[in-house]
């Protein structure tokens, strides 16, 4: 079974000022392990503090790098993994210089939204662009301190329909920002723009609630052709959910490495497959499996 990781990422993109190590494992975090349960998130989110929390995502930044990510690849099966920059903790030429030769990963682009002006995005992007064959651009609101609904975000996905480049969206909280940074990405701030830009494919990650799991906006997405879904950081339950309001074409497999593991990430969306397929017995688990965990994003970036 061919598998493409959709959402990895390399150093420090939270810019926690940590420098990745290399020679050691990323292990499942308790939460991971627990299925990224719906309320533990919600009482990490309400109760944990911050501090904590920061604390811990500098210690999993702290290892990933290149050759952990390689490693874990090769351990899972894991056929390419997607890098993500952050722009400005992580720029899209670190990442290019660390993927270029390495056909198993596939770099995205970043731009380093908040400091440019209005009329710069579309040059910085096209320019990008004239760089490497980018196929698609990450875009995290709240660490760059940006609403996907503010002008300068339009202008990002204008410019990603003249470059024909998909965006894939941070949806949800940052559990270790602060208000109002830690939610700029939620869901009622993102969907005007998915009206509005309807020649605009939209991956929208962590199935539109890292750590806001109980909204679940799925019929609410089911209008727009434009939008898919990425698994990281959702629970079987929620996967299984979107799986049952959309269908699996619309449902891509992520694991937020190294701050996901590829095989607890993979085994999550295995069980709410399972479970999808036996409400609806004349699909194929195989096909099924296929379309979510390979076919789907394989079509961004073949």
């Amino acid at each position: 079974m061919k598998v493409i990781d959709f959402h990895t990422h390399l150093f420090d993109v939270c810019g926690l000022n940590v420098h990745p190590a290399c020679g050691q494992t990323v292990k499942a975090n308790l939460l991971e392990k627990l299925g990224y349960s719906d309320l533990l998130q919600v009482i990490i989110d309400k109760l944990i503090p911050r501090s904590f929390i920061a604390k811990s995502a500098a210690e999993i930044s702290n290892i990933a790098s290149v050759s952990n990510l390689l490693k874990e690849m090769k351990k899972d099966n894991i056929e390419k993994s997607v890098v993500l920059p952050i722009e400005p903790s992580v720029t899209t030429e670190q990442i290019l210089n660390e993927c270029r030769d390495k056909p198993s990963l596939v770099p995205l682009a970043s731009i380093d939204i908040a400091r440019l002006d209005d009329a710069e995005i579309g040059e910085e992007i096209h320019k990008k662009k004239s760089m490497f064959p980018f196929r698609g651009i990450k875009f995290h609101p709240n660490l760059q301190r940006t609403l996907p609904s503010h002008p300068k975000a339009f202008e990002l996905y204008k410019a990603a329909q003249k470059n024909e480049m998909f965006v894939l969206l941070h949806v949800g909280k940052t559990p270790f920002l602060s208000p109002p940074a830690d939610n700029l990405a939620a869901f009622s701030n993102v969907v005007h723009a998915l009206g509005q830009f309807p020649k605009v494919k939209f991956i929208l990650a962590h199935m539109c609630g890292y750590f806001d799991p109980f909204k679940r906006p799925f019929d609410a997405i089911k209008q727009f052709n434009n939008v898919w879904l990425e698994t990281s950081g959702a629970s079987s339950t929620t996967v299984y959910l979107a799986l049952s309001k959309l269908g699996h074409k619309k449902i891509i497999f992520g694991s937020d490495w190294p701050y996901g593991t590829q095989n607890g990430s993979l085994n999550i969306v295995i069980r709410a497959i399972r479970k999808y397929v036996t409400k609806f017995p004349n699909l194929s688990i195989e096909n099924v499996l296929q379309d979510v965990l390979y076919n789907n994003g394989n079509q961004f970036i073949s």
